[in-house]
């Protein structure tokens, strides 16, 4: 999917089945750290968008709140929920907290919207201050951006390399293939992968052997450098039975 010029736009299929992943995930996940005796657990959504689609169904952002309300009875107060939401767009950023002030969140949830950033720029200035006395609390980053530009691999290595954090990639494949062998973005693709393997990849003249070369890729990366413990991945097609992502 092109990257929409407007402030919201109409949600696609695509879209609701991974909204749908997400928010089943992240209604677990929030139960057990708002049962497992953590002080704080940090969301951070790179790509939030402005929290809602024209046709009123909620974004990434608001998905991330509504699961982490869910368990707010079960943690009480004991537990601090902080969502950093970053959105290079301004208006849609000025959208999205709009959305969240009328959901009237607890006391224990930190909020914090950052608009006219990009994922890297906020990420960079931001993570670090997340911390209390210098220990790292459990995160959750997703990663779901237009394309592949602006998600470095570097990023998901730094999240990865703390206890009790967990990242999910939206790895757009279609897209990828489709510019992968373009001389203007190697750049880009050294910094998506963090190496330059994947050059290994664009001559390969089997669809199915070139997808799996870049999935076992960036797969390899997460468990070898990032030191992932656990790794899943899915496909999603478009109606031409085609893997989009």
């Amino acid at each position: 999917m092109a990257a929409p010029r407007t402030t919201t736009w109409d949600i696609e299929p695509h879209t609701r089945a991974k909204h749908e992943i997400l928010k089943r995930y992240l209604q677990a996940w929030t139960a057990i750290l708002a049962s497992g005796g953590f002080r704080e657990v940090l969301y951070i959504d790179g790509f939030a968008g402005p929290g809602r689609y024209s046709g009123g169904e909620d974004g990434s952002p608001v998905i991330a709140l509504r699961a982490a309300l869910g368990q707010h009875a079960r943690a009480g107060t004991e537990t601090r929920f902080r969502f950093l939401f970053i959105e290079k767009n301004q208006e849609r950023a000025q959208v999205l907290e709009e959305i969240i002030e009328d959901l009237n969140v607890p006391e224990n949830f930190d909020v914090d919207v950052l608009g006219g950033e990009t994922f890297e720029v906020a990420f960079r200035e931001l993570f670090d201050l997340y911390k209390t006395g210098g220990s790292r609390h459990p995160t959750f980053l997703f990663i779901d951006p237009f394309g592949w530009i602006g998600a470095p691999f570097s990023i998901v290595r730094e999240v990865m390399g703390y206890r009790s954090c967990e990242v999910l990639v939206t790895f757009m494949y279609e897209e990828i293939n489709r510019f992968i062998g373009h001389p203007d973005q190697e750049k880009n693709f050294d910094t998506l992968f963090g190496t330059g393997e994947w050059r290994e990849g664009i001559d390969l003249s089997d669809a199915g052997n070139r997808r799996q070369f870049f999935h076992d890729l960036y797969l390899r990366k997460l468990c070898d450098e990032a030191g992932a413990e656990y790794v899943r991945s899915f496909e999603m097609r478009n109606k031409k039975g085609m893997v989009d992502y």
